[in-house]
């Protein structure tokens, strides 16, 4: 006989500002704006492998904080028991919440979305997507391998992104600055008119920056293995620190330094150009 899924839900009031915690190993999640004042959660545990020691635990603190957990009972006789049918089951997450709202989100895999909320967000992730649209406030995004896409994200401090391999998206955003690091997962940002500060951290990732042709920033590049180079026009002077290799800081200026001296090579046809009414800058891998 099939087991069947296994539905729990909550509903918490309070009366200070909203605080939810997260944390899930497997399933897909989906955190939107719903009524001030409470947070409505609904959590869905399917059957299959570690359904048996899958627990859904969902507390309010005095503080009026609400925590949602899938924890897994992990004892000699649950291991005993349940030879063979161990490892982390699925368990979908529906969650509504204040607009305005602190987030703390951890997942290992699965699809998470998150929409329409404004405050303190942090949102981390092993392997799991991410699926970011109309969010405001202070934004803070880890993950290990998995894909992020973003979309009119208004933030009011400068945007925090940490990858190793996962893909990075994210357009019409109005980021008043951004403190990116990648290893090898692409990076491409496409913002509107808030002038700030960029810095890109990168091993062996592409990265591309697009801003608005009356944007005003400043912008610093390190990379360890590939090539920057930049198509935004001067704006001032270049910084009185000297270029090192593989670094680079300008304020929208036009060159930037390679890691390695110059090579005689034929000419070669450029990239394409920018699309009207904007400017970009690019870092991609070394050419072999």
């Amino acid at each position: 006989m099939k087991a069947d899924s296994m539905t729990m839900a909550r509903s918490f009031e309070f009366m200070g500002p909203a605080r939810l915690a997260l944390l899930n190993v497997a399933g897909e999640i989906d955190i939107r704006a719903g009524e001030a004042g409470r947070i409505e959660a609904t959590a869905t545990k399917h059957p299959g492998r570690g359904a048996d020691q899958a627990e859904i635990e969902m507390t309010q603190a005095a503080d009026g904080s609400v925590a949602l957990a899938t924890r897994y009972r992990d004892d000699a006789v649950t291991r005993l028991l349940s030879r063979g049918r161990s490892g982390p089951c699925r368990v979908d997450y529906v969650v509504r919440v204040p607009r305005a709202c602190c987030l703390d989100l951890s997942y290992v895999s699965g699809l998470a979305t998150v929409a329409g909320l404004d405050g303190a967000l942090k949102v981390c992730s092993v392997s799991g997507a991410m699926r970011l649209a109309d969010l405001a406030g202070h934004l803070d995004l880890k993950t290990i391998s998995g894909r992020i896409d973003g979309e009119r994200l208004r933030l009011h401090e400068p945007l925090a992104l940490d990858t190793v391999s996962g893909d990075v998206t994210l357009a019409g955003c109005h980021l008043p600055g951004a403190l990116a690091e990648t290893v090898s997962g692409r990076l491409h940002l496409e913002k509107g008119t808030a002038a700030g500060e960029y810095r890109f951290k990168s091993v062996s990732g592409n990265v591309h920056l697009t801003l608005p042709a009356e944007a005003a920033c400043a912008v610093q590049m390190r990379t360890l293995s590939g090539r920057l180079r930049s198509r935004l026009p001067s704006a001032g002077r270049a910084s009185d620190r000297a270029p090192r290799p593989g670094w680079c800081s300008t304020a929208c200026r036009a060159i930037c330094p390679s890691r390695r001296p110059p090579v005689p090579q034929r000419p070669r046809q450029g990239p394409p150009p920018a699309p009207n009414g904007s400017r970009c800058w690019s870092g991609s891998r070394a050419a072999r």
